[in-house]
């Protein structure tokens, strides 16, 4: 794990969590069941370690992460894929690919 996010939602727990081959791993824990795992999904959004991540709190359904593969992105929690934020393009050039 290379980085994680709780985010502040009143009615439940919704967890994030990066690790250092870009996957991306989010939980919803429900206080009803005593914190118990309700959903877990996981996704590639990056191609190399996730370094920072953090909820959007101008839209709270938005997580932002960024990576050393040279991109910020913004992952939608409610249709679950991301878009690019920020793309280095002489970085990801360099590194080869970058996707979404």
């Amino acid at each position: 794990i290379s980085s994680t996010s709780i985010h502040p939602a009143q009615l439940t727990i919704l967890a994030g969590a990066g690790n250092v081959e870009g996957r991306l791993f989010f939980g919803r824990f429900s206080p009803a069941l005593n914190g118990e795992l309700e959903e877990f999904h996981f996704f590639t959004p990056h191609q190399k370690a996730i370094s920072h991540q953090t909820w959007n709190r101008f839209n709270p359904e938005e997580l932002i992460t960024s990576s050393f593969d040279g991109t910020c992105k913004i992952f939608d929690i409610r249709n679950m894929e991301a878009r690019i934020l920020y793309g280095d393009e002489e970085y990801i050039a360099g590194q080869g690919k970058c996707y979404t």
